[in-house]
């Protein structure tokens, strides 16, 4: 078996039809992250075609502030990709534990903006842009990773739910996002937004509401944005990245 060499160590996380497994690869002794499909989903072609696309997707990306791909191992039914296993906390997880400072902050957008930037130049937009996508490092650098909603030229339309609504999470998604239109750089350039926001302010401007009223609001360009902690032109810049119009949003 092509993963045969890969010892699991343990569980780091899972989503709605994959599993990260910690694991150790003896070839190169080394410790890796292993993103594979969930048992109840290796013989669905269609979950297997969206983990075999995510490596395509991450494969034609190389920065420092992205999630490195080392290989994909193709075993029976399983779609198996082997990737850079990042030591740290993700920014959710340290956020819970208490707010950043303006200057930690201010970091981790930068190295997210790094790593949109270098996705959106590439054609990839990202799709789900948020805190717990952000990985920090031992020296406290970002990695930006989960790109299994990511969208590359030409397959628009392959992470619609049956009823037609692209998939992501509520609280980060652009209004273009949520009425499912043809989605561009700028849907992550929103979300980097709402995370910056997040940071600075000690929570999302959005928290706490309703999926209904967080939709309305997203919709209606009305997310109210307090950053006092920050100067004028900063904070306007913040603002501009929350544009209704996607036309409107400066790059990454």
């Amino acid at each position: 078996s092509p993963t045969d060499e890969f010892e699991v160590i343990r569980e780091l996380g899972r989503g709605s039809s994959s599993v990260v497994q910690l694991a150790w690869q003896s070839s190169l002794q080394r410790t890796v992250a292993l993103k594979r499909l969930l048992r109840i989903w290796r013989n669905d072609e269609a979950a297997a075609i969206r983990l075999r696309r995510e490596a395509q997707v991450i494969g034609q990306l190389t920065d420092p502030h992205i999630v490195t791909l080392y290989d994909v191992l193709i075993d029976g039914a399983d779609v198996v990709l082997v990737m850079e296993h990042v030591a740290g906390p993700t920014v959710r997880a340290l956020c819970a534990l208490s707010p950043p400072t303006p200057g930690q902050a201010l970091a981790v957008v930068v190295d997210i903006a790094h790593a949109l930037d270098c996705a959106n130049r590439a054609g990839v937009v990202h799709r789900d842009v948020k805190p717990a996508n952000v990985f920090v490092t031992a020296s406290g650098r970002c990695k930006l990773g989960d790109f299994g909603l990511a969208q590359m030229p030409g397959d628009q339309r392959m992470f619609m739910s049956q009823d037609g609504i692209r998939r992501g999470t509520p609280l980060y998604m652009a209004p273009e996002q949520l009425r499912g239109e043809d989605l561009t750089p700028a849907c992550d350039v929103y979300a980097l937004g709402l995370v910056a926001c997040e940071l600075f302010g000690g929570r999302h401007p959005l928290q706490g509401r309703s999926v209904a009223d967080i939709v309305d609001a997203h919709l209606e360009g009305a997310v109210p944005v307090e950053l006092p902690a920050l100067p004028a032109p900063a904070a306007a810049a913040l603002r501009s990245a929350l544009a209704r119009d996607p036309m409107r949003r400066p790059t990454a």
